[in-house]
């Protein structure tokens, strides 16, 4: 078989099509269309030869977590040898009534709960002994019940092995070079903006999210943060005409399909599947990074939300409540630390820390004061800030302007900032 070694023209002009096609799939907003998705999970769960089990639909990753929890006691209390035939028949009408009923029921305040910190609210909500309750049965019942057989089974049926079946035929079919370039054309390219990027920033967020008395699950979801995966396999096969086994085949179309499902949990007796995130994105260095400087970068309907700066992630809190320099102080991560420097300003962050003064030197002929200002910060890889304190002589303005760690005179710091050789005093750190 003669291998492909190079792109015509107009498949390289497809490929930037297809790029740019499977980049808004993977952001894409709203519900998800239910009647789509349904075959294709029926499939996935038949690929593993089980059929599909009550399928909960819900609006937030953060309400996924919740249902998966309180599964396993309201299966229990309905009964396990509850008939399949009417567990199927009641999929769609129980699956939104009950929605519905848990929030009437347990009110506005976990409501708001859900999508804000499960915290303090909950346990109002419910009270000490449902909550005590509910955490003794969620820890004991979720372990591999739900989790660890169902994500094995289909994380081999669908994710690692249709990667096994249809790499030969690339390897067959495609010259090394071609095979490296679309790698990283598509598959690395659009990993950086999908599935590091929504998939981490999202499992980080839920863990901050959840009281300490709700099992975070960091199992298998799959959806629409595979789109970097699934679409360069799909571009080799529907435009460079590829040819991949039978199964193979099936197995990619189910995961097309899923990509634009928004979030799916996979488990042997329940399946959650929440609505897709509106979200927001900055281009930096050719690549689709979460930021946004006040809005969330993820936000489903029922107001769960992920704040994001330049692609790190920023605890909701900071953007909740008004921002301080205490804050920032008390921050433990460091790059976190530094989004937050960088949003809150840098000048007016080193001035409301109070900072240390090392050296101070009056002007020639003023009485503007120019000062080394220090602030500690345990934790950061440099210990702490620098800054020098400028006045402009003619205009009064006060600059800041950050210098290594390891400066303690004003004329030093003057010198490397500057670059004037007469600052440059000998003897003097």
């Amino acid at each position: 078989m003669k291998k492909l070694t190079s792109l015509s023209s107009s498949q390289q002009e497809q490929l930037l099509q297809w790029h740019e096609r499977w980049l808004e799939i993977g952001t894409r907003a709203g519900p998800v269309d239910k009647d789509k998705i349904l075959p294709a999970l029926e499939a996935a769960y038949s690929m593993i030869g089980r059929t599909i089990p009550f399928v909960w639909w819900v609006e937030s990753p953060l309400s996924a977590q919740l249902a998966i929890n309180i599964y396993p006691s309201l299966y229990a209390s309905l009964g396990a040898s509850l008939d399949a035939s009417l567990r199927a028949s009641l999929d769609d009408s129980l699956g939104d009534s009950l929605d519905d009923s848990l929030r009437a029921s347990l009110g506005n305040s976990l409501r708001a709960s859900v999508y804000a910190s499960l915290g303090a609210s909950l346990g109002a909500s419910l009270g000490a002994s449902l909550r005590d309750s509910l955490s003794a049965s969620l820890g004991n019942s979720l372990g591999a019940s739900l989790d660890a057989s169902l994500r094995a089974s289909l994380g081999n049926s669908l994710g690692d092995s249709l990667r096994a079946s249809v790499y030969a035929s690339l390897w067959d079919s495609l010259d090394d070079s071609l095979r490296d370039f679309l790698y990283t054309s598509l598959y690395a390219s659009l990993y950086d903006s999908l599935g590091a990027s929504l998939r981490d920033s999202l499992r980080a967020s839920l863990r901050d999210s959840l009281d300490k008395n709700i099992v975070f699950l960091s199992t298998y979801f799959w959806g629409q943060h595979d789109s970097y995966w699934v679409s360069f396999y799909l571009f080799c096969r529907d435009v460079l005409k590829v040819q991949y086994k039978k199964e193979a085949n099936e197995k990619l179309d189910i995961m097309a399909t899923l990509c634009e499902s928004g979030w799916i949990y996979f488990y042997e007796n329940l399946c959650v599947v929440c609505s897709r995130p509106r979200i927001q994105t900055e281009k930096a260095d050719g690549r689709i990074i979460l930021h946004h400087p006040t809005l969330p970068t993820m936000e489903w309907d029922d107001g769960y939300k992920t704040y994001t700066w330049h692609g790190t992630r920023i605890p909701n809190r900071y953007y909740e409540n008004k921002l301080t320099a205490l804050d920032i102080l008390a921050e433990p991560n460091a790059e976190v630390r530094r989004a937050l420097i960088e949003q809150m300003g840098q000048d007016k962050f080193i001035l409301d820390c109070n900072p240390t003064v090392l050296d101070e030197e009056r002007q020639d002929g003023t009485n503007k004061t120019n000062q080394l200002l220090a602030i500690d910060l345990p934790g950061d890889p440099d210990g702490r800030i620098v800054s020098l304190k400028l006045t402009c002589p003619s205009t009064g303005a006060c600059y800041i302007l950050r210098v290594p760690p390891f400066h303690r005179k004003v004329k030093k710091a003057l010198a490397w900032t500057f670059d004037v050789p007469e600052y440059n005093l000998v003897g003097e750190a």
